[in-house]
């Protein structure tokens, strides 16, 4: 066996141990090679989870602002009810 390509999963690297230990001619640093396109998978999803983050905590900020501009947008409504309640009404101020 001139190499053995595999992913980066613990039991390959058993396994790479095995089959030194079975074939004299098997060095295994040397005849191991983790698949390139396995590592360049595990790197994207990483970059692409700082981007998720990013993304969560903008949601959030606009989340919340909407509910402050719902809850400004109520006392609105509420005071302008009042006012309308109030209008015919003469009221004597202390």
């Amino acid at each position: 066996i001139l190499s053995v390509t595999c992913d980066n999963a613990s039991v390959n690297n058993v396994m790479i141990e095995e089959l030194k230990d079975l074939l004299t001619a098997f060095l295994r640093p040397a005849n191991q090679t983790q698949c390139f396109a396995h590592i360049v998978n595990l790197v994207a999803k990483s970059l692409l989870k700082l981007f998720d983050t990013l993304k969560k905590s903008a949601m959030a900020s606009l989340d919340d602002l909407e509910n402050k501009s719902n809850a400004s947008v109520a006392q609105y409504r509420l005071e302008h009810e009042l006012q309308d309640l109030t209008e015919g009404i003469d009221v004597e101020e202390a």
